[in-house]
């Protein structure tokens, strides 16, 4: 190991980077998400201390993605295009280049972090007069290592991993699992738990952490993203006020927890990157090779390909079109039933769907039932975009990235058919699917409430329904036009934060100051009718969705919003995903395959 030869690495992969147009594309999308909503409303500016934790919340959710965008393909990427022998071939030992990949990453995204750190750091001078230079820079200082701590983690596995693709779920992956915003920790490890230690799996709560058990304090810490977070407060409240939130052998174990969480997957991977072998590159198997792994073994066949093996070239004009789609698809949604990621994301949804709703519904007399019918309804929606996302990415770049496609397409087969093809699959699949979540929440809610409110199960079905089957369009669409599986997924989950937080944060308040005036109601208030300002905010189909659930699920006595409103909210959710699947149809149909 030579520090000279780390330096190189890492100077050599910092200049690529730089030009690398993801992470470019997820710094601007920090910027543009988070700098718009970090100032609070004039004439109202909060105590420091709660301003601080509020941007430090949005922080610790916007970096994740800048994190994960420049880490993911720190080695993979280079093992995948044939560069990794290259680097061997010159005076380099492997420690050299996970070490110089690793710490070039960590570098370029401090970068980002502390600029918007530094515009967040103005806000605070002109809202307040001054620049509370400690307890910023104390919050500052955890995001800055909340951030890097991402990308360590992130370089660790693509390490490990054999495609780009690969990485990326993995770290969704454990995102999904860690994060407090998902409540798969608390929902399923703690119950678990509890149930362990006390026989009990009811969640119990506490004014705070510290008058808690050891065992629950213990368990709470040993989340690492909840450990930075409950780090970044109990600095904050130090700094600001000069008392802890917690005390210092808690610090000590959160402290711990959160180091582990960066240390322990880098040393793994390293040891486990210098014992790989390296000699097969995965661009190098020829497409027969490929082809070949993926086709299913025996005579049941589930792939596409081997559906279509007995169509000749003369069926292509006696075989209806309909028959030809209802094949590709039928075909194509048991492939997709056996796919991988896709059987995996059905089981940790349905897993995510039980949990959070068995551990959240309770006979309360401070919880009202409206209040958990909602908070049903909103888990599914959040569960239909996330398999949404996962069931249509996939459908053409994945048959792209394989070779699959050109042999695919060499069959009696247009283009236009394989696509609604594909398109009638998917969505089935993913209606099948959010159809069997919500059966499963509303015997779970029937079982712990004892009333069975079929007007609210009907009303969150057919949301999340809607919802699932417009991200499926618009996954689909973003899969026909991108060459691989990994920008398939990006893109999508970039169109997804256009349309929600981009939308929210830019979009909705322009409406407001170019339309709207100074009322802000305009917008938001569903009660006047369609308004040019509503109609305007309602073009994101995400805002119509929400539209249509507040119709379905009304908070109190009956519905607020006017039928006008809602039909057009409708309108606007179908417009969507028909153009959403016919611009991905034209640039199908004319790229070059």
């Amino acid at each position: 190991m030579s520090a000279t030869a780390i330096r190189a690495v890492v100077r050599r992969d910092l200049r690529r980077m730089v030009q690398n147009k993801v992470v470019w594309g997820a710094v601007l999308l920090l910027a543009a998400v988070y700098l718009p909503s970090v100032r609070p409303p004039s004439g109202s500016s909060p105590p420091i201390e709660v301003f601080l934790n509020r941007a430090g919340y949005d922080l610790v959710t916007y970096t994740v993605p800048v994190s994960v965008a420049i880490g993911y393909n720190a080695i993979v990427g280079d093992r995948t295009q044939g560069r990794l022998r290259t680097l061997f071939g010159l005076p380099l030992t492997r420690h050299d280049v996970f070490l110089g990949k690793a710490l070039s990453r960590v570098i370029l995204t401090a970068v980002p972090v502390v600029v918007v750190l530094l515009v967040t750091q103005y806000i605070v001078f002109d809202v307040y007069g001054t620049l509370h230079v400690v307890p910023f820079w104390v919050m500052g200082g955890w995001i800055l290592a909340y951030a890097m701590s991402w990308t360590a983690v992130a370089v660790a596995l693509s390490a490990r991993v054999s495609s780009r693709y690969t990485a990326l779920v993995a770290l969704f992956g454990v995102y999904l699992f860690l994060s407090p915003k998902f409540g798969v920790w608390v929902s399923v490890v703690e119950p678990f738990v509890s149930q362990t230690l006390t026989s009990s799996a009811e969640a119990l709560t506490y004014d705070t952490l510290a008058q808690a058990p050891w065992w629950r304090q213990s368990l709470t810490l040993l989340n690492p993203l909840t450990a930075c977070w409950r780090l970044l407060q109990s600095s904050v409240a130090a700094a600001t006020t000069g008392q802890s939130l917690l005390p210092l052998p808690l610090l000590a174990f959160a402290l711990a927890s959160f180091l582990g969480f960066v240390t322990l997957p880098l040393r793994r991977s390293l040891t486990r990157f210098c014992r790989t072998d390296l000699t097969v590159d995965p661009d190098a198997i020829d497409l027969a090779t490929r082809l070949r792994r993926r086709l299913p073994s025996g005579s049941g066949g589930g792939c596409v390909l081997r559906s279509l093996s007995g169509i000749s070239d003369s069926d292509r004009t006696g075989e209806s079109p309909l028959s030809r789609i209802y094949l590709v698809a039928s075909r194509d949604g048991r492939h997709a039933v056996r796919d991988g990621p896709v059987l995996t994301g059905t089981l940790v949804l349905l897993v995510f769907t039980a949990s959070t709703v068995w551990t959240t519904t309770e006979p309360s007399s401070i919880t009202p039932v409206v209040a958990q019918v909602t908070f049903v309804s909103d888990r599914l929606t959040t569960t239909a975009f996330l398999f949404g996302a996962l069931v249509g990415h996939r459908a053409i770049a994945a048959e792209r990235q394989s070779g699959q496609l050109r042999t695919l397409l060499g069959k009696p087969l247009t283009r236009d058919e394989l696509l609604l093809a594909k398109a009638s699959s998917r969505v089935l699949l993913a209606v099948g699917t959010i159809l069997t979540c919500s059966i499963l929440a509303k015997l779970i809610f029937v079982f712990q409430l004892g009333e069975v409110r079929f007007a609210a199960f009907t009303a969150w079905t057919l949301v999340a329904v809607i919802g699932v089957i417009v991200v499926t369009c618009l996954a689909l669409s973003v899969s026909a036009i991108t060459r691989s599986t990994y920008r398939a997924i990006a893109g999508t989950l970039g169109t997804f934060v256009i349309f929600t937080q981009v939308w929210k944060s830019l979009v909705t308040p322009a409406i407001e100051a170019t339309v709207a005036g100074e009322s802000m109601a305009v917008v938001a208030e569903r009660s006047a009718g369609v308004s040019l300002p509503l109609a305007l905010n309602h073009l994101s189909p995400f805002v119509a969705l929400d539209t249509i659930e507040h119709a379905l699920l009304p908070s109190s006595g009956g519905s607020s919003v006017p039928p006008g409103v809602l039909l057009y909210s409708v309108g606007i959710v179908v417009l969507v995903s028909v153009t959403a699947l016919h611009v991905g149809r034209v640039q199908f149909v004319e790229t070059d395959l």
